[in-house]
């Protein structure tokens, strides 16, 4: 007959816990650098909308000289924009896509000298935070 073996084989369950514990705490890590990752991108993508209509109303604005020496295409952030000519269909469709596209979009065009102030301004934290500008500044 077979004596009783002293060696211990296998794992304990106290062991088991730890293990399982520590691999919870690397996950829940690995979980919050993802998460991070997904603000980090949103963020990126709100800017480069940002920079892109800022970019389209400026190329609009190069196409129609005479409208910008008159101060067709100057506007304020909460200023709404009215149809009827090139350069005021230019800021409806302007002014409509930045709000389509950021949250809380406006934008709005200064003359800064022989320059142009074109800002593009957005609000991700629902009025926790303020809201984030981006600016351009351009001569025609």
């Amino acid at each position: 007959m077979t004596g009783f073996n002293s060696k211990q084989r296998g794992f304990s369950l106290i062991e088991i816990l730890v293990t399982v514990l520590v691999l919870s705490i690397g996950l829940l890590g690995v979980v919050a650098l993802q998460l991070n990752g997904l603000k980090q991108n949103q963020n990126a993508l709100q800017l480069t909308e940002a920079t892109l209509l800022a970019y389209e109303i400026v190329d609009r604005m190069r196409a129609n000289q005479t409208n910008v020496a008159n101060g067709s295409y100057n506007i304020g952030l909460d200023d709404a924009a009215a149809g009827g000519s090139v350069a005021s269909d230019d800021l409806v469709t302007w002014k409509n896509d930045i709000e389509t596209k950021l949250p809380s979009g406006k934008g709005s065009i200064e003359p800064v000298g022989n320059l142009f102030l074109v800002t593009v301004q957005w609000d991700d934290s629902k009025g926790e935070l303020d809201p984030i500008q981006y600016q351009l500044e351009t001569q025609l």
